[in-house]
């Protein structure tokens, strides 16, 4: 293995014994830096019989900054407005029937990571919640998505329970 260094980090190369076009084993491989991220590969088979030249261009994966949710929605209770990705505060009026609510909160992107806490300093992860609103009382409960860069948003329900 050959290790060459660009302005876009280290990058570790290498073909060993393997087979160009499925006729014959590697012979000599030769790898060139062209510009930033765009290599050149010249592989040659033991026999002469295969050359094969490629240009590979390397691009680093960036981790997605979506931190939003696509939907938040409960099992019961009256929505002060609709659900919108980019409205982080909502009240929920629960009935008196309803003791507990269950809180589903579905991730924009696949790689998001969702919390909920009920204070802002610890958080419990899932999908869901449930919690419990004594008759009369006030309760906040918070949502938090966590994209892969590390980007967060915080979604607030206000979840009131009549008398």
């Amino acid at each position: 293995y050959k290790k060459e260094k660009d302005s876009t980090g280290p990058f570790l190369f290498g073909i060993s014994r393997y087979f160009a076009n499925g006729n014959s084993p590697v012979q000599h491989s030769e790898f060139k830096w062209l510009s930033a991220g765009t290599y050149y590969i010249l592989v040659e088979g033991d026999f002469g019989d295969c050359t094969d030249d490629y240009t590979l261009a390397v691009q680093k994966k960036v981790p997605s900054k979506n931190a939003y949710l696509k939907k938040l929605s409960t099992s019961t209770g009256k929505w002060s407005n609709k659900f919108s990705r980019t409205c982080y505060s909502y009240t929920v009026t629960l009935p008196l029937t309803k003791s507990n609510v269950k809180l589903t909160a579905t991730k924009d992107h696949p790689k998001a990571m969702v919390s909920w806490s009920t204070n802002l300093k610890s958080w419990s992860s899932g999908s869901s919640e449930t919690i419990g609103i004594p008759k009369g009382k006030t309760k906040n409960l918070y949502c938090k998505v966590t994209a892969q860069s590390g980007a967060i948003k915080i979604y607030k329900v206000k979840l009131f329970r009549k008398k």
